[in-house]
C-alpha cells in the first residue's frame, strides 16, 4: 500500500506539446528530485518527491514548474497552460489532472473522478512506451461498460465494491485496478535518462545583431535550464545562424561561432554579454549576407555544478557569477593569459608573491587552496611587472620614459620588506605616496645606498 507521505507530482502538458519539449522539461526536472519519469503519449511528466518534501512548499513547486514549462514548452501556448497535479502516487496524479477542474485540491478528489479515469491506472504506471497492451485495454473497456450497468458512476464507488465479487463478476483485471484506485499496488517506474547532447533550437528570424540575441537569450534559457538539471555549468559552446539559402550562395548559408570559457557558465544572463562581443567582432569583419531564418545553440563541454543549495539570505552566489561572467568576457576579448586573479603565495619579493588563477571564491569559501577577497588590499591592487625608475625633482616624481609625472602631497612609510638572501637577495623601504591629482603610488628605495633612486611598483586604486 502506499504510504501516507507518499507524493507524486504529474505535469500535464497540452496536445501541442512535443515530445522534444517533454524531454527537454523532464529534464530540467532532475534539479527538484533525481526520480523523475517520462510518459510521452500522454503528454505528462512525474516526479517522485517523497523524500525532498522539505526542501520546498508543494505550492512553491506548483509555481517553480509552471514558470520551468513556459520556458520550455512554449508551444503549448498562453491559452493552453499545462496542468500541476500532487498526489499519493502517479496513476491518481494523472487522473485528476485530467478529469479533476480543481486540480486534486481536495486530498480525496479522486473519489468524484469519472470510470473512464480507470484507463490510467492501467498498466505498470508511467513509462517511456506509454500504453498497455491492446489486449488489456480492452479489458478495462469492458470492465468500464460492466460497471456503468451495474450503476457504478466514480471510483469512489468503485472502491466500495467488495473484492471477493470483483474477481467472479468482472475478471481478475478488476481486483487489481482497484487496488491501485485504492492505492494498495505500487506502481513500477521506468526512470527517465537524458539525451547526451544537449542541442536547442529556435526557427525565428532575424535580421541584425540585437534580434539575433534576444533570439539566443530564448534558447540559451532552455539550454541552461537543461544543464542545471544535470548539476552541470558549461565550458564550451558553438552558436549557429542559418541563413535563408536562397538569398546566399550554397556554402555562405551557415555561420558558426565556437565559444570556449575560461570559467564554467551557469546562466544564459552571464553568456549573452560575451556572444554579444563575439557576435560583433565577428559580424563587423564578416556582414551576414542574408537575414538569419533559424538559430541553434550547443553545449560542447560542461563542468560540475555547485553542489550546494543557493542560500536564500545573501546575494553572494549570483555576485559570485556575475563576476565570472565578466572575468571570461574580458577573457575573450584580451585574451586568458592577460585576465587573472592574483593569489597570495609565500614568497618576500612582492612582484613573485602572487600567482595567476582564474578561480573565483567568496570569503565564506574554507577549502584548502580557495581564493580569499580581501576586504582592504595591503599592497596595491595594480603591480607593475617590473619596477620603473623615478626621478625626483623637489616635490615632482617623473617617469623618463613616458614623461608622467605626479606631484606629492605626502608620503607614508617606510616598510622594509626583505629576504631571499640565497638568490639574488633584496632590501627595501617601501612607501605609500599621496599625490596631488588623487593617485596612490607604491615606491621603494634600496636600503645600504647612498643617494639610492627610487622605483615606482604600484598602485592603490
Amino acid at each position: 500500500m502506499a504510504s501516507e507521505k507518499s507524493r507524486v507530482v504529474c505535469v500535464l502538458f497540452p496536445a501541442a506539446t512535443g515530445a522534444k519539449s517533454l524531454r527537454a522539461f523532464a529534464e530540467a526536472s532532475l534539479r527538484f528530485t533525481p526520480l523523475v519519469a517520462l510518459r510521452t503519449e500522454e503528454r505528462a511528466v512525474f516526479l517522485e518527491i517523497s523524500a525532498c518534501g522539505r526542501l520546498y512548499t508543494e505550492d512553491g513547486l506548483r509555481a517553480r514548474l509552471l514558470a520551468l514549462a513556459r520556458r520550455l514548452a512554449p508551444s503549448a501556448g498562453p491559452g493552453a497552460p499545462c496542468r500541476v497535479v500532487i498526489a499519493r502516487d502517479a496513476a491518481t496524479a494523472l487522473a485528476l489532472a485530467r478529469f479533476d477542474p480543481r486540480c486534486g485540491a481536495d486530498p480525496e478528489a479522486w473519489r468524484a473522478l469519472p470510470l473512464q479515469a480507470l484507463r490510467g491506472f492501467a498498466g505498470a504506471g508511467p513509462d517511456t512506451s506509454g500504453t498497455a497492451s491492446q489486449d488489456h485495454e480492452k479489458s478495462v473497456e469492458r470492465i468500464i461498460s460492466l460497471l456503468k450497468v451495474l450503476g457504478i458512476r466514480n471510483l469512489g464507488e468503485f472502491a466500495l465494491l467488495p473484492s471477493a465479487s470483483l474477481a467472479a463478476r468482472l475478471g481478475k483485471e478488476a481486483i487489481e485496478l482497484s487496488a491501485r484506485v485504492q492505492g494498495k499496488l505500487p506502481q513500477a517506474w521506468e526512470g527517465f535518462h537524458p539525451e547526451p547532447a544537449i542541442i536547442e533550437r529556435a526557427q525565428e528570424s532575424a535580421e541584425n545583431l540585437e534580434a539575433i540575441l534576444f533570439v539566443l537569450k530564448g534558447v540559451l534559457d532552455r539550454a541552461m535550464a537543461r544543464l542545471r538539471g544535470r548539476g552541470e555549468r558549461v565550458l564550451a559552446l558553438e552558436a549557429r545562424l542559418e541563413l535563408e539559402s536562397w538569398s546566399v550562395a550554397a556554402e555562405a548559408w551557415r555561420r558558426a561561432f565556437g565559444i570556449v570559457f575560461p570559467l564554467p557558465q551557469g546562466s544564459a544572463a552571464g553568456i549573452i554579454p560575451i556572444l554579444r562581443d563575439r557576435l560583433a567582432h565577428e559580424l563587423a569583419r564578416a556582414p551576414l549576407g542574408a537575414p538569419v531564418e533559424a538559430l541553434e545553440v550547443e553545449i560542447r563541454e560542461t563542468a560540475p555544478g555547485r553542489g550546494a543549495q543557493r542560500d536564500f539570505f545573501s546575494k553572494k552566489e549570483e555576485e559570485d557569477e556575475a563576476v565570472e561572467s565578466l572575468m571570461a568576457r574580458l577573457a575573450q576579448k584580451f585574451g586568458e593569459r592577460n585576465v587573472f586573479v592574483a593569489r597570495p603565495v609565500d614568497r618576500y619579493l612582492p612582484e613573485k608573491a602572487y600567482e595567476r588563477t582564474l578561480q573565483v571564491a567568496s570569503v565564506t569559501d574554507a577549502g584548502e587552496g580557495s581564493v580569499r577577497a580581501l576586504p582592504s588590499p595591503e599592497r596595491p591592487t595594480r603591480l607593475l611587472g617590473a619596477p620603473e625608475r623615478l626621478v625626483a625633482r623637489g616635490n615632482l616624481l617623473q617617469l623618463p620614459l613616458n614623461g608622467k609625472h605626479w606631484r606629492i602631497r605626502g608620503w607614508e612609510g617606510p616598510e622594509r620588506l626583505s629576504g631571499e638572501w640565497w638568490k639574488e637577495g633584496f632590501d627595501r623601504d617601501y612607501y605609500r605616496v599621496a599625490t596631488e591629482n588623487g593617485e596612490r603610488l607604491w615606491i621603494f628605495q634600496e636600503r645600504g645606498r647612498d643617494e639610492a633612486p627610487l622605483y615606482l611598483h604600484g598602485f592603490f586604486d
